[in-house]
C-alpha cells in the first residue's frame, strides 16, 4: 500500500527538486545554435528528398503510362496523358 505523504513531504520533495534543476540546469537548458544547425540541415536533405523523388514518380508514371499506349483502342489515351505531363500542359 501507498504511503500518503504529508505537505511537509511535499513541500520537501519540491525543495530537493529545486535543486535538481538547478543544478542540472546547464545540461537541461537547450542549445539553440545546434538546434538551428540541424534543423536547417534537416530542411535542406528534405527538400532535396522531395525533389528527387517526385522526379522519380512522375518518371515511372510516364514509363507506365507509355507502356499502356501500346495497347488498341485506349492506348492514344494514354499516350495523350504522358504527353501533357513530359510537357507540363
Amino acid at each position: 500500500m501507498r504511503q500518503k505523504l504529508s505537505d511537509k513531504d511535499y513541500v520537501k520533495l519540491g525543495k530537493q527538486f529545486q535543486i535538481i534543476l538547478d543544478q542540472n540546469y546547464s545540461t537541461l537548458k537547450p542549445a539553440w545554435g545546434a538546434r538551428i544547425k540541424v534543423a536547417t540541415v534537416r530542411g535542406f536533405f528534405t527538400g532535396i528528398g522531395g525533389v528527387v523523388g517526385a522526379t522519380i514518380g512522375i518518371t515511372v508514371l510516364i514509363a507506365v503510362l507509355n507502356a499502356f499506349g501500346a495497347l488498341p483502342g485506349i492506348g492514344q489515351f494514354f499516350i495523350n496523358i504522358a504527353n501533357q505531363i513530359s510537357t507540363g500542359g
